[in-house]
Formats: structure tokens, C-alpha cells, sequence
């Protein structure tokens, strides 16, 4: 006799082969490349994780779209007036290259310091810097990141920064010089 399989784990399998219906390489590919020809987006690499496995990744369109590059040398104090004039060839985008990702951190970062406030990790008011000194004019608990940061001397406010004013771009600081 046979072990029967749960309903629980029944309905997963369903989910997860409803998933892989639904999210097809060929269907993946054409969404993205819809998306970059409506947006004129040249390149983009996409990689896709589940469950902490890398399932899916795969590079689109170009790095440099057939750019042309002028350089006119100097040759003893004197410009060239013909300078050199060529192309840069296009080359396709595969999932080892880099791109710049610029403000699109911030929502990232900003979900990931929620989601460890939820789960009693972190908390808003935590100090960011510092030692943690505990004495009659100074008592702060040590900070996450210690004194780990930059090069002394640092302004002693520093160690009021806290996650709140990371995530609100904020320093925390008086509205006057600082003190070293």
C-alpha cells in the first residue's frame, strides 16, 4: 500500500506547473523584447530566482548600438584636423554583463529593510554608527555597523543616524555646522 499525497502538496504542484505554463522562455523572451522596442531600451540581461535558485537568465538586444566615436589627437600642441573617425561594432547582450541600476536600488533596498522589521531583525530607530558608550553625558547602544566607516576624525553626530534616516534620505543632524 502506497503513501498518498497531500492535498497541500497536490495544490502546490498545481501552482507550480500552472507557473511554468504561464512563465515559458518563449513567453519571457517576447514580453521583454515587446517591452524594450516600445521603450527603445537597447540591451538588458534578465535573470529570474525562485525560491534562492536561479531558474532563468538570458541577455537581449546590444551593449552599443553601432556607435560612432570622433577622436582628434593632439600632435605636438597641434589638433589634427583630420582626427580618427570609427565604429563601434554592436555586441550582444549576454547575462555576464553589468549594467547601472541607479535609483531602482532604492524600492529594493527599501523592501528588504521592511521585511527584516517584520520579522523582529531591525528596527527604524536603530543607530546605524558607533561603538556603543555607555557614561553620564553619552548612552547609545552600539551601532550596526560599529565604527566600520570612513576615516577618523568623524563628526560625533554621526552616530545618531539611524535606519529611519537612510531610508528617508535624511541625516538626522540639526540644520547647522557640524562638530568635530
Amino acid at each position: 500500500m502506497g503513501l498518498k499525497p497531500s492535498k497541500q502538496l497536490l495544490a502546490s504542484i498545481s501552482r507550480l506547473v500552472r507557473l511554468e505554463r504561464a512563465f515559458t522562455p518563449a513567453k519571457i523572451r517576447a514580453q521583454v523584447t515587446a517591452f524594450m522596442a516600445a521603450n527603445n531600451v537597447p540591451g538588458a540581461s534578465l535573470a529570474i530566482a525562485y525560491k534562492g535558485r536561479l531558474v532563468f537568465s538570458e541577455g537581449y538586444g546590444y551593449t552599443d548600438v553601432g556607435m560612432k566615436v570622433s577622436f582628434f589627437p593632439s600632435f605636438g600642441g597641434v589638433l589634427s584636423p583630420r582626427g580618427l573617425r570609427f565604429e563601434i561594432p554592436s555586441v550582444p547582450v549576454t547575462t555576464n554583463h553589468l549594467f547601472r541600476i541607479a535609483s531602482l536600488s532604492k524600492p529594493i533596498t527599501s523592501v528588504a529593510v521592511f521585511r527584516l522589521i517584520e520579522e523582529g531583525k531591525l528596527d527604524l530607530g536603530e543607530r546605524v554608527f558607533g561603538e556603543g558608550v555607555s557614561g553620564v553625558s553619552l548612552n547609545f547602544e552600539r551601532g550596526i555597523l560599529g565604527n566600520n566607516f570612513g576615516t577618523p576624525p568623524r563628526d560625533s553626530l554621526i552616530n545618531e543616524i539611524t535606519v529611519q534616516h537612510l531610508l528617508e534620505h535624511t541625516s538626522g543632524w540639526p540644520m547647522r555646522k557640524t562638530r568635530c
